[in-house]
């Protein structure tokens, strides 16, 4: 196969000699499975880390951009609320709760500072993200384990069409 500047060329010598396949690898003595060999991550780590292919940005803008039927706009009820010193308001629609700040508890070897951790919400572990750093626009603060609260601070959790996802904020207008 030859590879073009957007493909990555990954040796997947887990599916040859590694675990899943005929369990041949030396390395195996010493890593006991594939997923802690240095090079099974070091290819997650190239697939993970490349840049999307122009055709994938182009799909999203494009999506993102288009007017919705009938050129309507958005007419109902939004949650205002401020990351940083930005405001930004979502659809009340897609808002579970907004609840007071709660401790994050952070994930043993997440990639991106975007990912905070989970959140016990109401029983349920809900991933946290931070949107101030997904947007650039400020750290979107959490406390961790350990810190103590910050007066003011809120959580909101949105649905997604995947799940919960819940958000620190810094203020809740409304």
């Amino acid at each position: 196969m030859n590879a073009t500047e957007d493909q990555v060329v990954v040796e997947d010598c887990w599916s040859q000699i590694g675990v899943w396949g005929r369990n041949t690898c030396p390395k195996l003595v010493d890593h006991l499975h594939c997923r802690s060999c240095p090079v099974f991550t070091r290819a997650a780590l190239r697939l993970l880390d490349r840049e999307p292919p122009a055709e994938y940005l182009e799909h999203w803008a494009r999506h993102y951009s288009t007017v919705g039927e009938g050129g309507s706009r958005l007419d109902g009820s939004v949650l205002v609320f401020r990351v940083g010193s930005e405001w930004f308001a979502l659809p009340s629609s897609c808002v579970v709760e907004v609840s007071e700040q709660k401790m994050v508890h952070g994930i043993p070897h997440r990639r991106s500072a975007v990912l905070l951790g989970v959140l016990n919400i109401r029983g349920e572990l809900v991933v946290t993200v931070s949107l101030g750093l997904a947007l650039g626009v400020g750290v979107g603060g959490a406390v961790r384990s350990g810190e103590d609260s910050t007066t003011g601070m809120r959580v909101v959790v949105v649905e997604t069409g995947s799940g919960r996802l819940a958000m620190p904020v810094e203020e809740v207008a409304g």
